[in-house]
């Protein structure tokens, strides 16, 4: 499309490399240009880092966002004319995307592949738990029902031939998934120990090497974020507002987020307001008027307020527990 909006060309190409560089070759050659790239799944990486590679600016906009018309045929040759127009008249607004730099982007993959393997194995242990359901086999309080020595008892019980299988085949999946999690978790560490913003983050009871290093990859430059409520929303720690007038209403959490930041936020906001005296009583004053879910994520919304702070200033969270601060910081030299 030109600077007076005639679209000059309206092709397509195979989601390839090399199709992304002869596109470039065939039809951008002495062309002055700028690209745009719907940010749908993982389908955009490799066009964006290849045209970003041969120093063509490209910028990636969430669809949704856009505030593109849904009324009439939806094509992709009529949606990219629209985003060749929004482009061309800078009428891209909030709907840019931050793309991380490629060290960030494989750090990320690295932590959401540990929770799919959390989640592979919590579908293991919860089948195991039926099976013993089935003959009144109690599962052993006070140990974990992923490590070895509950996997050893659960071995040893006595079951009939068909439900015996199915033990056997849950308990080799879960002690496979146990070696993958501890090389990952070797990973995670080092990669931690590199990073500054996740030590800082750290500091702040609630967060492990992997709390902490998804939140500071995810983050990235916490300079992206000018007030500490951006940062929260980022995070999912904030119910959707309904507003018309004077009438306001609060709704619940927001949903357009990266799910696995909440979850990672609302487990940290669990242990800290266990084990913190200064996030207990933010707990305690909460939850007296709202249900204990929401009270936590009250904790877990003031704990984002802290994290921006800490990292904007570089410092330490106010209320460290410096004696397990340490261990946390020994237990990462000593793993990394």
């Amino acid at each position: 499309m030109d600077a007076d909006g005639r679209v000059l060309k309206n092709t397509k190409f195979p989601n390839t490399r090399d199709d992304v560089n002869g596109f470039i070759d065939d039809e951008l050659t002495g062309y002055d240009c700028s690209a745009i790239c719907e940010s749908t799944a993982r389908l955009w990486i490799k066009t964006y880092e290849e045209f970003e590679g041969r120093g063509i600016p490209i910028i990636l906009v969430n669809p949704a966002r856009l505030g593109l018309p849904k009324f009439g045929a939806k094509t992709d040759k009529k949606d990219s004319v629209k985003l060749a127009n929004k482009l061309r008249m800078n009428d891209v607004g909030d709907a840019a995307c931050h793309v991380y730099g490629q060290d960030t982007r494989r750090i990320i993959d690295m932590l959401r592949h540990r929770i799919i393997l959390v989640q592979e194995r919590t579908r293991y242990l919860n089948r195991q738990h039926a099976i013993c359901d089935k003959y009144d086999y109690t599962i052993k309080a006070g140990s974990s029902t992923s490590g070895e020595k509950h996997q050893s008892y659960l071995n040893g019980l006595k079951l009939r031939p068909g439900d015996m299988v199915i033990m056997d085949q849950c308990i080799g999946s879960v002690r496979h998934i146990n070696s993958q999690m501890a090389q990952l978790e070797r990973m995670i560490s080092k990669e931690a120990s590199r990073s500054e913003d996740a030590k800082l983050i750290m500091s702040m009871t609630g967060f492990d090497a992997f709390g902490a290093l998804l939140v500071a990859a995810s983050i990235d430059d916490i300079t992206r974020f000018s007030d500490p409520k951006k940062l929260v929303s980022f995070l999912g720690l904030c119910p959707r507002v309904y507003q018309s007038g004077n009438d306001v209403r609060h709704g619940r959490m927001k949903k357009d987020v990266d799910g696995s930041l909440t979850y990672v936020m609302m487990n940290a906001a669990l242990v800290a307001k266990q084990h913190d005296g200064h996030l207990a009583a933010v707990y305690e004053r909460h939850v007296r008027r709202h249900p204990p879910t929401v009270a936590r994520s009250h904790v877990a919304n003031k704990m984002a307020v802290y994290i921006h702070r800490m990292l904007s200033k570089g410092e330490q969270y106010w209320y460290v527990n410096k004696r397990l601060y340490e261990s946390k910081l020994a237990r990462l030299k000593a793993s990394s």
